[in-house]
C-alpha cells in the first residue's frame, strides 16, 4: 500500500538518533528506522506530543566512519504505539546544503532525493 502523504523516497539506514524536544528541553535516545531527504522515522522509548518543535542528532554509518549529523530541526508529526515503543515520525525542516552536506551525501548515494 502506497502512502501517498510521504514527499520523498525513504530509505533504510542503520544508525541511532538523540531526540531533543525543544518545547519541553527532554532529550531520548531513540533507533532510525527509515530516513529521507524530509523526514525520519523513528523508535522512542517515550512519546512526544505532535507538533512538537525537535532537534534530531543522528549517528549513522558511513564509509569512512561513523559520523554525527547535528542540528536538524524538524516537527513531530506522528507518534504510535508499537509494542512497547513508540513509531515517531519527524518532518524535518529543509535541509542545509553547507550544515547537513554529511547527510545529503548519504542520502543521495541511496537515491533518496
Amino acid at each position: 500500500m502506497k502512502d501517498d502523504r510521504r514527499k520523498s523516497k525513504r530509505v533504510l539506514i542503520t544508525a541511532t538518533a538523540e531526540v531533543s524536544d525543544l518545547s519541553g528541553n527532554m532529550a531520548q535516545e531513540g533507533y532510525v528506522m527509515n530516513i529521507s531527504s524530509g523526514g525520519v522515522g523513528l523508535f522512542l522509548k517515550s512519546p512526544i506530543q505532535v507538533g512538537s518543535p525537535v532537534e534530531v542528532k543522528l549517528s549513522f554509518y558511513a564509509t569512512t566512519g561513523i559520523r554525527d549529523v547535528r542540528q536538524i530541526r524538524g516537527y513531530v508529526k506522528r507518534v504510535e504505539l508499537f509494542s512497547n515503543v513508540y513509531n515517531t515520525g519527524i518532518e524535518f525542516e529543509p535541509l542545509d546544503p553547507g550544515k547537513d552536506q554529511d547527510l545529503i551525501s548519504y542520502l543521495s548515494a541511496q537515491n533518496a532525493f
